[in-house]
């Protein structure tokens, strides 16, 4: 029989009930490794060790190489909707260059190439100062995204070339984040360089990835979120983080 007990709150969906079950099988929220467990959250989350206790970088990597979805919303979700993830620290924007270069690999069933890829996408990514994110939160997104392209650019065309529409795509991001004219938002900011990098690799190398029409972002609970003032934002507060429903 099940029994109801109060632990820790999830980690995932913050939900403080828990039950009991019989020891099992399930699958890690993260990774989909198997997780033999006697407990889980009412919701069905397990978290297994590895992924528990990676830092967000790895935890990332760990899901896309199991991920086999080509649309980018679907793949940033599993983040995105985890309150474990997204806290606002600098590394979150790697969610941005991963999630694309996960999905183009997928787009294109390269799964032999995508451990080598994200690989490459880390070391990348790592090579952005701290500071200068820190200080100015806007260019880790945009730097993310650069560091996306040159990645999966290199199999579509020569240095100068990817060297052009990397900027391109980095200025283009950068841009529009700043005519949003909103206060600072690093979900709001990932949400739409997704968006940005899913419509550039389209226009640049012919690949309509799978995306909806328009993305809807519930953390409006966040102190820190513009509220009204966020493209994001569903007044309406009944859609799943990511929606494709359509509207303006």
């Amino acid at each position: 029989m099940k029994e109801e007990h109060n632990q820790i709150n999830c980690p995932i969906c913050l939900n403080e009930s828990f039950l009991a079950i019989e020891t099992g099988i399930h699958q890690c929220y993260y990774c989909l490794d198997e997780v033999q467990t006697d407990m889980t959250c009412t919701k069905g989350h397990v978290i297994c060790q590895y992924c528990l206790n990676a830092d967000f970088k790895h935890r990332v990597i760990r899901h896309c190489l199991k991920n086999k979805s080509d649309d980018p919303s679907i793949i940033s979700n599993v983040f995105l909707s985890s309150f474990l993830d997204m806290k606002g620290e600098t590394e979150e924007y790697f969610l941005i260059t991963a999630v694309m270069v996960t999905a183009i690999c997928n787009y294109k069933k390269h799964y032999s190439l995508k451990e080598a890829l994200l690989e490459d996408s880390l070391n990348r990514f790592n090579t952005i100062p701290v500071q200068l994110v820190d200080q100015h939160g806007t260019s880790g997104a945009a730097l993310a995204a650069g560091a996306f392209y040159r990645v999966v650019g290199a199999n579509h065309m020569d240095e100068k070339k990817i060297w052009q529409n990397s900027n391109l795509l980095v200025s283009r991001c950068m841009d529009r984040i700043a005519r949003l004219n909103t206060p600072p938002c690093m979900l709001r900011d990932i949400l739409l360089v997704i968006t940005i990098c899913v419509d550039f690799v389209s226009e640049t190398l012919l690949m309509n990835l799978p995306f909806p029409q328009r993305l809807v972002c519930q953390r409006n609970h966040s102190t820190y979120c513009p509220k009204e003032g966020c493209i994001f934002l569903d007044r309406s507060s009944k859609y799943p983080l990511f929606s494709g429903i359509l509207g303006n």
